[in-house]
């Protein structure tokens, strides 16, 4: 019954039952003391009468063996534990007995109510011969509620055993019907559908909880018989359509990831080379940089630039022209062979080829091969003044990590850029090798 609905059931009804069977037995208590504190007092009241009269006498007079008896004589009363005499000036005549109110007792026990002492205070008059009553101190007669708690304690004990014998009756009562009725079918219940569960897959199972009449659980039971059957059906029609949805997905899905290939080759690509675009070419360019610097490799860029394009397009036109850069794109693709070989149109008619690991004469045998291999396309060019075909000029620069020269990638193809330069001022279709800054030519 731990953590069953009907344990829960259980610990709700009887929590409420103890609580209230322990508010009224602690009303029955609290009225028993009550009642028997105020006959507690009753009794300490009636010493007062019985021995005022000797007691105002005995003051009086002065007879101290007098009020001493007297004083005696009071603690014979099993209600009085002590008594105390004191005149008009608080001074202190006669005593007896103990004063549980005293500031010592009270540090000793004062976590203890039971030992606290009561006290009730009688005034001290006598009538004279001329009939004048005369006012001489009071008396205090001392008691403690150990002494009413005394008088309970057979009642307080015979209330607690009663409750707690009512209390665990109700208990056991509790348990067993509480659990035969309604934990024993719910754990059932569990069970069947436990069962059915194992079984879903294949369409059978039913629940039945082995019960007589009509109730509640039984109309639970057929509830439930009655959803499996349509959860079966939907369970069989759900699974149909996410078979085809699942279809459809992976179809999208393929077409989309085809979609994004297929953009993010368009982002990279050149739509009339088909090489690689300049935002390609500076990526590759940074990340290249990065790697052969920690590897101590060389790095080098071929700068490429058609001579002449302006004076090919004006006489041949612009379809013309895009035919010579696609002839010069395969040239390109082809050299760069290689792994990590990158060709890239880099704007207009100019082209770069980037190839790491590869040293400057390495290089310049791809410039060079390059060179012939567009001079060997024999495109007729008849406004050239360099040949009567399409020719190219290369510029070819290396980054010496150890020499650190170029310093920087912008300046690995800015150092191209000037080889390529130098090649047409030497006359077009040649390849030049960037000649570092003196500084570094010295070295």
């Amino acid at each position: 019954l731990t953590h069953s609905i009907a344990g829960k059931l259980f610990r709700i009804i009887f929590s409420v039952y103890f609580v209230i069977t322990a508010v009224v037995t602690a009303g029955q208590l609290v009225a028993e003391y009550r009642e028997t504190e105020e006959r507690f007092y009753g009794e300490l009241r009636s010493v007062e009468p019985t021995f005022r009269d000797g007691l105002s006498d005995a003051v009086w007079h002065f007879n101290r063996d007098g009020l001493n008896k007297i004083l005696d004589g009071m603690l014979q009363s099993p209600v009085v534990l002590g008594v105390e005499v004191r005149d008009r000036r608080d001074m202190l005549l006669a005593a007896a007995g103990q004063n549980p109110t005293s500031a010592a007792l009270d540090q000793v026990n004062s976590a203890d109510w039971l030992n606290k002492g009561i006290s009730l205070t009688f005034p001290i008059q006598y009538n004279d011969d001329n009939g004048e009553v005369r006012n001489l101190g009071y008396w205090v007669i001392y008691s403690s509620r150990a002494l009413v708690v005394e008088r309970l304690e057979y009642r307080i004990t015979s209330i607690v055993v009663a409750s707690a014998i009512k209390a665990s009756i109700l208990f056991a009562i509790f348990m067993l019907v509480v659990n035969r009725v309604l934990g024993q079918p719910l754990k059932r219940l569990r069970e069947q559908l436990a069962a059915v569960n194992s079984t879903a897959t294949e369409g059978e199972g039913r629940v039945s909880l082995g019960l007589t009449g009509r109730n509640e659980l039984t109309l639970v039971e057929e509830t439930l018989n009655d959803t499996l059957k349509r959860l079966r059906r939907s369970n069989h029609e759900l699974r149909a359509l996410t078979e085809a949805q699942d279809r459809q997905i992976n179809v999208r899905t393929l077409a989309l990831q085809a979609a994004n290939v297929e953009l993010e080759r368009l982002s990279e690509t050149d739509a009339l080379t088909d090489l690689a675009n300049r935002r390609k070419l500076e990526t590759a360019l940074a990340d290249e940089w990065r790697r052969r610097q920690r590897s101590r490799q060389p790095l080098s860029a071929i700068m490429l630039d058609v001579d002449h394009f302006k004076a090919f397009n004006d006489a041949y036109g612009h379809r013309a022209g895009d035919d010579c850069l696609q002839m010069i794109g395969r040239i390109l693709a082809t050299a760069a062979r290689r792994p990590g070989d990158i060709a890239a149109r880099y704007g207009g008619e100019e082209f770069v080829i980037l190839l790491p690991g590869t040293d400057a004469d390495g290089a310049m045998a791809v410039a060079e091969n390059v060179r012939r291999a567009v001079v060997a396309a024999a495109t007729p060019h008849g406004r050239s003044t360099t040949a009567a075909v399409v020719t190219v000029s290369l510029g070819v620069a290396t980054a010496d990590f150890d020499a650190g020269w170029p310093d920087s990638p912008d300046r690995l193809i800015d150092a191209a850029d000037h080889a390529l330069y130098a090649a047409k001022a030497a006359g077009r279709n040649q390849s030049r090798p960037a000649q570092p800054p003196p500084a570094h030519a010295a070295e």
